[in-house]
């Protein structure tokens, strides 16, 4: 069964008493893959929800995310604190399965103009993380002696710089493959040269691409931090 039918099904048959549901994520989009699932935020009148489900429905792996209205628009507010946007995107982005409780063009309104804002400019504590791991990473990198280390420092050097980079631009950042996807939708020649350094580490051992383009990164984010770096940790209570 294609995705929408299969989500529709499922929600008609899982959730009589859903007030609003949405499908997201890449199975609506030419990035489908043969391993793509359904993403599914169902909006419900009250418990058991929020709770998160992964099930088997037909063919499918299904992905639910099921809210009432209340705590959806906590996590919405709980995902962009943190800049991993994944509800809003559902919401904003996806398409509306049902919608009986007349909620889902407000939930979408609402979910798009978060992401329209982008995620939180970095604070001065933040910044400073960011660059004392990157500047750290970096010279993991340029001391590095074997192949097989290079493979896993290459790895996080490639990711976190991709991250400051998105975050610096005050573009949403993400994980594993939505990272990519993120950066070449945000910034295609930058995610071109980030691939390109990345994969002259890997292939051959040549790690100056990358160090140049994680450096340019890093000074744009106020420079190279290792020397001078403090942070405080908390102080427990009593």
């Amino acid at each position: 069964m294609e995705p929408l039918p299969a989500a529709r099904a499922l929600v008609a048959s899982a959730f009589p008493d859903a007030l609003a549901a949405f499908l997201g994520g890449t199975v609506l989009s030419s990035r489908r893959t043969a391993t793509s699932d359904l993403d599914i935020l169902v909006l419900v009148p009250g418990p058991p929800a929020p709770y998160r489900d992964t099930i088997r429905y037909g063919d499918w792996l299904v992905e639910l995310f099921v809210h009432t209205e209340a705590s959806l628009r906590h996590y919405f507010g709980k995902d962009r604190d943190r800049r991993h946007p994944t509800m809003p995107t559902i919401a904003a982005r996806g398409v509306v399965l049902t919608d009986p409780g007349g909620i889902a063009a407000t939930i979408a309104a609402e979910a798009g103009a978060l992401l329209e804002a982008g995620p939180a400019e970095l604070s001065e504590d933040e910044r400073t993380q960011w660059r004392y791991g990157l500047s750290s990473l970096i010279d993991d990198l340029v001391g590095a002696t074997e192949q097989a280390e290079l493979v896993y420092i290459g790895n996080e050097v490639f990711s976190v710089a991709a991250q400051l980079y998105l975050l610096d631009h005050r573009h949403w950042p993400g994980t594993g493959k939505w990272l990519g996807r993120q950066l070449v939708d945000a910034a295609p020649a930058m995610h071109a040269r980030l691939l390109a350094a990345h994969r002259s580490v890997i292939c051959t051992g040549d790690i100056e691409p990358l160090r140049q383009v994680a450096l340019e990164i890093l000074d744009r984010a106020g420079g190279w931090l290792q020397e001078g770096y403090r942070a405080y940790g908390e102080v427990p209570a009593g």
